[in-house]
């Protein structure tokens, strides 16, 4: 197995909690599944919070209470988060990123798309109300790899299970995850994984 020194860039990857209310961007959930958001909104909105996190995770029972957003109470209805960040290979081999029982929906790109250009058609997985389902993506040790995932609830229950693996059965970040050093927001040197634009002014 091909081994990397680990990233020195800054851990963690962003977020960001938009809350827009029902309308256009995140209709009323009548289907369950098939549903989708404006999900080219986020590129030019303005979020209400942002920050980094450790995990990847969001379990909410309903919508008469705050929903906790990585430490923030928030409105728990007709909001969306936008995760974003590099995966860094500390070895080469197979990764596994999974998605599992999301409730309302989620989008998840990789490589260039994750980076710009990223929208509702051109995703590289998506689930809806209760599904799951996995990405398998061949690295070699030391690549730098974009990744982006967009979840979004309309009203009621909200989760979001999520897991990256590493090619050893390890896990880069899941709902238990700490800081990792193979999640970064860019490297070190800025222009082999460059910094991404900030919230509300992506392409």
């Amino acid at each position: 197995m091909v081994s990397a020194e680990a990233s020195t860039g800054p851990a963690q990857p962003s977020w960001a909690y938009y809350h827009f209310g029902e309308g256009a961007v995140i209709p009323y959930n009548s289907n369950l599944s098939d549903y989708n958001i404006d999900v080219a909104a986020l590129k030019s909105t303005p979020p209400n919070i942002t920050g980094t996190t450790s995990y990847v995770y969001v379990n909410h029972t309903g919508n008469e209470t705050p929903v906790d957003i990585y430490g923030n109470l928030k409105v728990p209805d007709y909001f969306a988060l936008n995760h974003r960040g590099y995966l860094y290979a500390e070895t080469t081999g197979t990764y596994a990123v999974t998605l599992v029982n999301t409730d309302d929906v989620a989008y998840f790109w990789y490589n260039t798309t994750a980076y710009t250009g990223w929208n509702v058609t051109n995703w590289d997985m998506y689930t809806d109300f209760e599904t799951a389902d996995s990405l398998h993506i061949d690295l070699v040790a030391g690549q730098y790899l974009p990744i982006r995932l967009v979840f979004a609830n309309a009203q009621g229950t909200a989760s979001l299970p999520f897991s990256i693996t590493a090619p050893d059965g390890s896990i880069v970040l899941d709902a238990n995850s700490t800081a990792s050093p193979f999640i970064v927001q860019y490297s070190c040197d800025r222009v082999t994984a460059p910094e991404f634009p900030s919230f509300g002014h992506e392409a």
